[in-house]
């Protein structure tokens, strides 16, 4: 594909740090008819973009690197594509800050050779607002919050120019409700990040608006929230596509999320009467077992009980005290515990690649970036399409990869996100006919 022709088409780079978050942003233009691409190809350049793609979504996978090397990977992806006429680009972060944010947003803006990145990181309607610069969750500081305990990305600060300064030589600097974001600043020499404040949609907006007036939209960064203010400066390329047929109405259930919020989601999901299992510390940390007829009959069993009853929900942890146990059979396995997230995600993959293999199940409901970017490269998907939002943070997807019945329909939910009976909302979504009118009830 000639480098011209790809210029003509693409419009929009987003870069997120991990893979839900990178779909719950790119369905926020798909849905919109703007024809949408979301990878975990790190390599992915000019030449690579597959003809007719309007937005692309790159996740670099950083959320749990370390700051210099997450600056660095952001900063390289970037300047591969600063010099598209046109383009727009987006840093996406974390709608409750965690991660790398100062470090990934200060290689965004070098990777760009910008002077400036405004910073919008509130989401309204899942309860994320931005107040004087104090990020909220449902109106309490997130410093007080769940995500203040996350076990692999705590956020211990509420401030947001704090949380950002702690990892970019950049200056931050806060633009309260009521001030002009687009107003010219004095120039620093490592840069300047704006923090914008936001308590709606309507807040959202308006600092669109402006910037778009001043011609400031090119380079911002935030979550989904304001990606679905910037979709609406990108027009679409094609029509919509039609809405998804399914050709299989069973669903796999899959959580691997540590997020208290998916584990209180999970626990309701099972006390209602949904069929699960969870897995043993064995069966998703020993090198060998996917090797034993054990890990074949656990596939099967899974599959069959998929089949029998037309869904099952899989998890990885039922409480924290299981975390702890699993972390204790790491240490003896000689597992560090910054690579616990990664092995889990790993297993999950091959085991659910050989269910499906079994099976022919054709639908998986996914929590947890982590365990989402294990099972896709386990299926060997190379590309996945956002087509909907079901609600905010849960996000239905087309895959392709080189084998079709390794290609998956999924269903994603970053780990931090919904209500706590939001399985069922999403299992009532998926089973009702399309035609009837209350198949697109949000949960």
């Amino acid at each position: 594909m000639r480098q011209k022709e790809w210029i003509d088409m693409l419009k929009l780079l987003i870069i997120a740090d991990d893979f839900t978050g990178a779909l719950d942003t790119g369905v926020q233009f798909s849905k919109k008819g703007v024809p949408t691409l979301v990878t975990a190809d790190q390599s992915i350049g000019p030449e690579s973009v597959p003809a007719g793609t309007g937005v692309l979504v790159v996740d670099t996978e950083s959320r749990h690197d370390r700051p210099e090397a997450a600056r660095e990977k952001v900063r390289a992806l970037t300047a591969r594509f600063r010099n598209i006429p046109g383009c727009f680009f987006y840093k996406k972060t974390d709608s409750t800050l965690r991660g790398n944010v100062g470090a990934e947003v200060t290689g965004f803006l070098e990777g760009l050779g910008t002077a400036e990145v405004i910073f919008v990181p509130a989401l309204p309607k899942s309860g994320r607002t931005t107040v004087k610069g104090i990020h909220y969750v449902n109106g309490v500081p997130l410093a007080e919050t769940v995500f203040a305990r996350d076990p692999l990305n705590p956020v211990r600060e509420s401030e947001v120019i704090k949380i950002l300064a702690a990892q970019s030589p950049c200056a931050v600097v806060l633009c309260e409700k009521g001030e002009d974001p687009g107003q010219d600043l004095p120039p620093h020499e490592s840069g300047t990040i704006r923090v914008c404040d936001g308590e709606t949609d309507a807040d959202l907006a308006e600092i669109g608006k402006c910037l778009g007036e001043r011609g400031k939209l090119r380079h911002t960064a935030g979550c989904a929230g304001f990606a679905e203010v910037l979709s609406e400066w990108i027009p679409p390329a094609t029509e919509k596509e039609k809405a998804l047929v399914l050709e299989d109405r069973r669903f796999l259930f899959l959580c691997g999320s540590v997020n208290q919020i998916s584990v209180d989601q999970a626990n309701y999901a099972e006390d209602h009467g949904f069929s699960s299992y969870t897995l043993k510390s064995r069966e998703i940390l020993d090198p060998d077992f996917p090797e034993t007829p054990e890990f074949t009959a656990l596939a099967k069993k899974i599959a069959a009980e998929v089949g029998k009853k037309g869904k099952m929900l899989v998890r990885t942890l039922r409480d924290y005290g299981e975390l702890a146990k699993t972390e204790t059979y790491a240490r003896e396995k000689g597992i560090e515990s910054k690579q616990l997230g990664l092995r889990i995600a790993d297993r999950v993959g091959l085991l659910v690649k050989e269910i499906l293999k079994s099976s022919k199940i054709k639908n998986l409901v996914v929590f947890g970036g982590d365990t989402l970017i294990g099972i896709i490269e386990k299926l060997g998907c190379d590309g996945i399409f956002p087509l909907e939002e079901i609600a905010p943070g849960v996000v239905i997807a087309k895959t392709t990869g080189r084998d079709p019945a390794l290609s998956p329909v999924i269903v994603t939910k970053a780990g931090g996100f919904g209500d706590v009976d939001v399985i069922d909302g999403i299992t009532r979504y998926l089973t009702v006919p399309p035609s009837s009118p209350s198949a697109k009830s949000e949960p």
